[in-house]
């Protein structure tokens, strides 16, 4: 039987026709024990530095932040929370979906995690094409992820669908929404029963974990919250309004950065009480129908094969030459997909891109380059050509190499990636940060 893996920070999930089995994306020790999923996140909050959520938005062999015994990074705790699957449905996947932003090496590091498993001959899938297949008419994707919002352009060229630009929104993923929960309802909290729930970290743990199981995974409702701290109870009732209020500036950041275009997205996110109407919202159960949309149209020669692009089904099918990643030596049609090594890039260039890069995008503002500084700006990351607080910085462009090159300081993504030393930028890169919000986008700015 096929079987769908579905990989995001939110949860991992193992679909078929025969049922679902999730895991959200967490990581704790329980006394001496490593636990993944439900478990885990139900006491994340109990010793912060004994739980990691954030293994999956940023895969890659760079050090766990959490201190897990013969836990050496990110990666390994990938592989031991897959390994918490039943290993006989793991190895019958026949098709793995990842996160849009993950990058080629991402890929190709996740790819290694698998056949360390035993998980061979899967293709592998960005979660927008994925959707995509399922509602080819949508115009962006919305990846709603536990730590950041991603949307991606689905663009149609012809007779097939690739992904287009993505633009990653840190701070406004699922995480973002139960924190801007959780200080509204400390307000009304203390204002009731004049106790801080938030004060004891059991309290705030349980809060948290009535948000997560109660709330946020339907449709927002009146909902009566319990805490209890060794022999005192306390309890308030929030209808749906006063739950808005709470998360009123977190859901209006939600509102600033959808695309007005129709979109496509998960169904957790359709649950946010947000009033747009040009959702598509995807239940988890449906996805598993996405085997039957790309499967019987592959056949890969190679261990995971990346597909960069499906069928449009708009244009009527004609035979299209096949680019530089090679299908197997023929031709496609419009009803094939086009597919690919995952060290290969994952899609063609557009004839418009340049490599010439010459302005970094901030805040609407084309900054040149030449003495760019990118620094934090309260809670907000932007780039600058004065001088500045060297505490301030988080990064640095230079041209000494001769190259156009990112000199990261401090936490910074180069399209959606941790980067640790000097790396080439290109037209199109997008620098985002874990702890500030904000992207920049690298462009060329033509006389």
């Amino acid at each position: 039987m096929s079987r769908l893996l579905d990989i995001k920070d939110l949860e991992v999930a193992l679909l078929s026709s025969s049922g679902t089995v999730k895991s959200p994306g967490y990581a704790s020790l329980d006394d001496r024990d490593l636990i993944f999923g439900s478990p885990a996140r139900a006491i994340s909050r109990l010793n912060p530095g004994m739980s990691a959520n954030q293994y999956w938005r940023d895969l890659s062999t760079q050090k766990s932040s959490a201190n897990f015994p013969s836990i050496r990074h990110q990666a390994d705790l990938a592989w031991n929370h897959l390994k918490s699957f039943d290993a006989s449905e793991l190895q019958n996947v026949s098709l793995v979906a990842v996160p849009s932003h993950y990058t080629k090496d991402q890929i190709a590091l996740l790819s290694g995690v698998l056949k360390s498993l035993e998980v061979s001959d899967s293709l592998i899938c960005k979660r927008s094409l994925l959707m995509a297949a399922l509602h080819p008419q949508a115009e962006y994707q919305v990846d709603f992820q536990l730590h950041q919002l991603v949307v991606t352009k689905l663009e149609k060229q012809g007779a097939e669908i690739i992904c287009g630009d993505m633009v990653e929104f840190p701070g406004l993923g699922l995480l973002g929404c139960s924190d801007a929960l959780l200080k509204g309802i400390q307000a009304r909290f203390i204002d009731k029963t004049r106790f801080d729930p938030l004060h004891h970290a059991i309290t705030e743990q349980q809060l948290f974990n009535q948000l997560m199981e109660q709330l946020l995974p339907q449709k927002w409702h009146r909902i009566d919250l319990q805490i209890e701290l060794e022999d005192q109870k306390n309890s308030i009732e929030l209808s749906e309004q006063q739950l808005e209020e709470a998360a009123s500036e977190y859901l209006e950041k939600i509102r600033a950065v959808l695309p007005s275009a129709p979109f496509v997205a998960d169904h957790i996110f359709g649950n946010l009480p947000i009033d747009v109407n040009t959702g598509l919202y995807l239940p988890a159960e449906q996805m598993v129908a996405a085997l039957d949309e790309i499967l019987p149209s592959a056949n890969p020669a190679k261990e995971f094969v990346e597909l960069t692009a499906i069928a449009n089904p708009a244009v009527n099918s004609s035979p299209l030459e096949s680019s530089s990643s090679e299908n197997n030596g023929e031709a496609s049609s419009s009803a094939d997909l086009k597919s690919e090594n995952p060290v290969m890039p994952s899609a063609p260039v557009s004839a418009e891109v340049k490599s010439s890069t010459t302005h970094l995008l901030a805040n609407g503002r084309a900054i040149p380059l030449a003495g760019a500084t990118i620094v934090a700006d309260g809670n907000r990351m932007t780039v600058t050509t004065g001088s500045v607080d060297s505490q301030l910085i988080l990064g640095r462009i230079t041209t000494d190499s001769g190259r156009i090159q990112l000199m990261p300081e401090t936490g910074l993504n180069l399209n959606g990636a941790p980067i640790a030393s000097a790396t080439d930028l290109s037209v199109r890169d997008i620098v985002s940060h874990h702890d500030y919000a904000g992207t920049l986008v690298a462009i060329e700015v033509v006389d």
